[in-house]
């Protein structure tokens, strides 16, 4: 009954002394982008839409969960960061982009844009 107590004892000390020693992450993982914002899968579960940053602006990937290996489908506007997204049906994705506009009469202005994509045809409508 004795040993119980002595191997457990033992295991602790082997768990704490190895979580001593992991060195802590590089200082560049707390200053890079996320690797997604947002996500929402398809109602039929086929496609997942992210919201993450491409060449340093938020853009839609679009991943077919059908299929490995394939990259996904990126879209983005000019200026423009993706918001929300919204699965209108199992291949209709609506996704809203937004941004800041200055040299305006008023001073600094914001517009918001929302189109639609059909990820199996690759069609984007505005």
């Amino acid at each position: 009954m004795t040993l119980y107590p002595w191997v457990a004892g033992l295991a602790a000390g082997m768990l704490l002394a190895t979580s001593a020693l992991a060195a802590p992450p590089p200082l560049e993982d707390f200053g890079s982008l996320p690797q997604a914002v947002s996500g929402r899968l398809s109602p039929d579960g086929k496609h997942l839409a992210l919201v993450r940053p491409y060449d340093g602006h938020q853009k839609v990937a679009i991943y077919d969960l059908t299929k490995t290996g394939v990259p996904p489908y990126v879209v983005g506007m000019e200026g423009g960061l993706a918001g929300s997204l919204y699965w209108k049906s199992n291949d209709r994705l609506i996704c809203v982009f937004h941004a800041n506009l200055s040299g305006r009469s008023e001073g600094l202005g914001s517009w918001s844009r929302a189109i639609s994509i059909t990820p199996s045809t690759k069609r984007r409508c505005f």
